[in-house]
């Protein structure tokens, strides 16, 4: 790919639900521009190949200085228009001080439905694409761009012709591989984020000399984020799920050794042993680390 020359991919749609939902790519080569489509169910395709100027541009809707790259980012942007959040789309030639943008940056009111990727959110009234049918599985992609020049808008119209693409068994099955990779890792993500709202740090400590129980249990005296049992040595965090428990403990050394068990749910899920010096009056303490992860009702 040669300087300045770009490839964006997103999702768009000309109609709410339950009309079909297309996966678009659009890119720019050697001044050339390309633009596909995918029915992200049917997985059919249709593209315009690479075109020269001529074949999108006139004299009504040309952007003064604007590279191929440059319509790359402002059609995308008309794609994305109520599909995504960033609706906004500009460019500028690095030699000029003109640039351009989309009115749709400074509408609130389109950016507050485009926050919903669901397409029942898509309006036809406000949609500033189309896509007809010519005939012959042929279409045509219809944009329309309201295009602000420092304090001058006005609406450029780009029609593209789109042919079907003839397709192999092994290209639909690489489509649909394509559109279970990009749900796993949208799914993924939004697991993380939830997983990260509903962390929670569990504190407990306890201090000697009331600290251990009458059976040897580790009696706590204040726990944060959970509730302590009235026995005081159990902690009931109400939730299920998956933890990760550390215990540290500090202990002053004696004669011989002593084990220290955690246990979950009544069951010991491990065992640490401390290591005694071989004389009664050692003031010295140790500490001893356990961690494991364990799921819990």
């Amino acid at each position: 790919m040669e300087e300045g020359d770009i490839t964006q991919t997103g999702n768009t749609a000309f109609a709410p639900f339950p009309a079909p939902t297309y996966r678009c790519v659009l890119s720019s080569k050697a001044d050339k521009l390309s633009i596909s489509l995918e029915d992200r169910k049917s997985k059919k395709q249709w593209c315009t190949g690479y075109m020269d100027e001529d074949k999108y541009l006139t004299g009504t809707n040309r952007l003064l200085n604007a590279t191929a790259a440059d319509y790359v980012s402002i059609f995308q942007g008309a794609l994305d228009f109520m599909m995504a959040v960033d609706v906004s789309v500009s460019c500028c030639d690095s030699g000029d001080d003109s640039s351009y943008s989309s009115e749709d940056e400074d509408d609130e009111e389109c950016k507050r439905e485009g926050a919903d990727q669901d397409t029942s959110m898509v309006d036809p009234e406000k949609l500033r694409r189309q896509l007809i049918s010519l005939g012959n599985d042929v279409l045509q992609l219809q944009l329309s761009v309201k295009v602000r020049v420092h304090e001058s808008t006005w609406s450029a119209k780009y029609v593209f012709r789109l042919d079907p693409v003839s397709l192999e068994r092994t290209d639909i099955l690489e489509a649909k591989i394509r559109d279970l990779e990009e749900e796993l890792a949208t799914t993924k993500r939004t697991m993380m984020e939830e997983m990260d709202k509903k962390l929670k740090c569990v504190t407990a400590k306890s201090i000697q000399p009331v600290g251990i129980g009458d059976e040897g249990q580790i009696l706590w005296t204040s726990v944060e984020n959970a509730a302590r049992k009235e026995n005081r040595h159990e902690i009931k965090t109400g939730t299920a799920g998956w933890y990760t428990v550390t215990v540290k403990v500090h202990m002053q050394l004696q004669v011989g050794s002593c084990d220290m068990e955690l246990r979950v749910n009544g069951e010991c899920v491990q065992t640490t042993t401390f290591r005694g010096l071989p004389t009664a009056f050692a003031v010295l303490h140790s500490c001893s680390t356990f961690t494991c992860s364990r799921t819990t009702n």
